[in-house]
């Protein structure tokens, strides 16, 4: 059972043998492999080009011309890019959803739904448009059974 708690990824015992050893080494290649490609959009920032990691990315909305990027760690990176092109980049991942046309969320990181607003576990509180709360809850459990 501890096992899981460190992220074991296999359990070898001894006496130990090479094909076990380089099958063990080859699924550890692999995790890593997966993880250096891990799903990411670039954008140009203020600050130059950047890259974002989906799973970072809580939610994005877009004030005036600029997009707000809000990460996981709380940093916000701005770009004048439209939120339309931003919105169409982030629906390709399966896991955002639109709650009102200035706001885009990582379903991964809702906390509650209710009405009127989305909470994050950021503690961030999103709007949901006027009449879209029952589709984002249905879109959001949709959502849920899939990743089980």
């Amino acid at each position: 059972m501890e096992s899981y708690s460190v992220k074991a990824i296999n359990y070898v015992l001894k006496p130990i043998s090479k094909e076990k050893l380089f099958f063990t080494f080859d699924d550890i290649l692999e995790r890593i492999k997966a993880e250096k490609n891990e799903a990411a959009i670039v954008v140009k920032s203020n600050e130059g080009i950047q890259r974002i990691l989906i799973s970072n990315l809580v939610f994005a909305e877009v004030i005036g011309r600029n997009v707000l990027y809000h990460l996981l760690s709380g940093k916000v990176i701005e770009c004048t890019e439209s939120f339309a092109s931003a919105c169409d980049n982030l629906m390709k991942y399966g896991h955002f959803i639109k709650t009102h046309r200035s706001y885009i969320v990582n379903m991964q990181y809702i906390d509650t739904i209710d009405n009127h607003q989305v909470t994050l576990q950021t503690l961030s509180r999103i709007p949901i448009s006027q009449g879209k709360a029952r589709e984002i809850k249905e879109r959001y459990l949709a959502y849920q059974m899939e990743g089980e």
